[in-house]
């Protein structure tokens, strides 16, 4: 009898508790590859390489190469520093609204003229932007943005200083695509221009004004929280003077 129930009884028994087991646990924890689709809705973006839907702080420098109308050859350097952070998104974040403060220093220098200028931007931005799930492995997330703020500039000719704060205003939009969540490249238009065309300075397009900015953007995201951008700007502004930036920025998520 003993032998029966080891050679019979006990391996159905161990096989209907396995069988059990298996099915409870199935029940519990879905299919992996719904899971991963689910997360990936639910916030799943905090880990690529997105700059929509997040809080962060990001800082970097730039070089650029102006041409003005006036001058010959214009170069100069700058830096930047931006908040921004998530005001709203749904449940799959697929759509949201974010605020920003994107500051940006630049300097000027003039080579046939003792001219240098300089320039600061301190503006809000709100943009609202919806993802499109093109692929597994490819999203594309359109956006809008518009803003205003407070413009700094200021000239040093030759020794005579002028400069003025004036209010300035915004808006734009663009496309960013999200390539295997770690890589992101935005294409991005934005104009701005101000009240005051010459801002009470003698070199009036030392303040960049009547500007629009063309962008060209790509972002690693290196780590859990780091990533870091190379992105290329030109800027046409006042009377057809242009400007060519390069930039470099690091991006830490909050």
């Amino acid at each position: 009898m003993k032998t029966y129930l080891k050679k019979t009884l006990l391996p159905i028994l161990s096989t209907l508790l396995i069988a059990q087991f298996a099915a409870a646990e199935s029940a519990i924890r879905p299919d992996w590859a719904q899971t991963e689709r689910s997360q990936a809705r639910r916030g799943g973006y905090a880990a690529s390489a997105t700059a929509f839907g997040k809080n962060y702080i990001s800082f970097g420098a730039n070089v650029n190469q102006a041409s003005l109308n006036d001058y010959d050859t214009n170069t100069g350097a700058g830096a930047n520093f931006e908040l921004k952070w998530n005001l709203f998104k749904d449940k799959t974040d697929t759509f949201g609204i974010d605020a920003s403060v994107p500051l940006m220093f630049n300097w000027l220098e003039t080579s046939d003229y003792n001219v240098d200028g300089y320039e600061f931007e301190f503006p809000l931005y709100i943009s609202g932007y919806y993802r499109l799930r093109v692929e597994k492995n490819f999203e594309l997330t359109p956006f809008i943005e518009a803003g205003c703020g407070g413009l700094y500039a200021a000239s040093d000719n030759d020794g005579y200083w002028s400069d003025r704060v004036n209010f300035m205003w915004g808006l734009g939009g663009g496309v960013e695509a999200l390539i295997y969540k770690k890589f992101a490249l935005t294409l991005k238009y934005n104009y701005s221009d101000a009240p005051n065309s010459n801002f009470g300075v003698g070199n009036y397009h030392i303040g960049y004004i009547d500007r629009h900015t063309i962008s060209v953007e790509g972002t690693y995201k290196f780590a859990h929280n780091w990533a870091v951008s190379l992105c290329y700007q030109h800027w046409i502004f006042k009377k057809d003077n242009t400007a060519d930036l390069g930039l470099v920025k690091v991006r830490f998520e909050l």
